[in-house]
């Protein structure tokens, strides 16, 4: 768009100084049949002088007929003029034209500009949270196994027949003697009664998932969990499942 508007100005410096060009050598030719007539009546003055009657005649007939050419040219002069005129005046109404519709365009590509910016940021909104969706799964699905195989490991260990009753008596019964029982049962691998809550709260929030990796060993998952990337909100699960996995890994020689 830039470099079209600069060719047209450079059409147009053309074009003008070609018009001046034109008038300078219309002004150039006019000017030098008024200096022959100048010099005529010089001419005329002396054969007047001298009183030579044919000689008048002839010389009144060559000024009367350079008039007459003056005069073409000027008449010339003024038609042309005026076609230049209107040419100009059809030329500037084709730019300001030219120029609206360039504004009209530059207004239409700055709207389409912000639209486009306003759909990628959107884009990329939902890319983020796709992918934060999908580390999310991820986690889920390849830990639910083995933090289920834990708590259900643990509660028969603290005499629960399942996970939900241990849960609920530590979420609504005695809390400082379930607490208790939890972080002694699990002292060996430092695991406090609140990380067994997260673990709780994952398990309950990862049914919607199949399992991901069935009987891996407790081994391979700490290597797993060591390597993998945690979303943001995730990320304080890592300590957590590793306390898991290191239990695991003593409880499964149990067996």
């Amino acid at each position: 768009m830039t470099n079209n508007r600069k060719e047209r100005r450079k059409q147009r410096r053309k074009q003008k100084n070609e018009r001046k060009s034109e008038e300078k050598k219309e002004r150039e030719v006019a000017e030098s049949l008024v200096d022959q007539v100048r010099t005529d009546i010089i001419e005329l003055q002396t054969v007047i002088g001298n009183q030579n009657t044919e000689q008048t005649n002839q010389l009144f007939e060559k000024i009367i007929d350079k008039l007459n050419r003056i005069e073409e040219e000027i008449k010339d002069l003024k038609l042309e003029n005026n076609k230049l005129r209107v040419e100009y005046n059809e030329l500037k109404i084709k730019y300001n034209k030219l120029q609206s519709d360039h504004d009209e365009l530059k207004l239409d590509h700055n709207v389409l500009k912000l639209e486009h910016n306003e759909m990628k940021l959107k884009f990329d909104e939902m890319k983020l949270k796709f992918v934060k969706s999908e580390r999310e799964k991820e986690v889920n699905r390849k830990c639910r196994d083995f933090v289920g195989r834990f708590l259900f490991k643990l509660s028969r260990k603290l005499n629960y027949q399942v996970i939900c009753m241990l849960s609920e008596e530590y979420e609504y019964g005695n809390r400082q003697e379930v607490k208790n029982k939890i972080e002694a049962k699990l002292g060996f691998v430092k695991m406090k009664a609140y990380e067994f809550k997260q673990i709780s709260d994952f398990r309950l929030t990862s049914n919607d998932y199949s399992h991901g990796i069935k009987n891996q060993s407790a081994y391979d998952a700490l290597i797993m969990i060591d390597n993998m990337d945690f979303p943001k909100e995730m990320a304080h699960l890592k300590a957590p499942f590793t306390k898991v996995l290191k239990a695991l890994q003593i409880w499964d020689t149990e067996n």
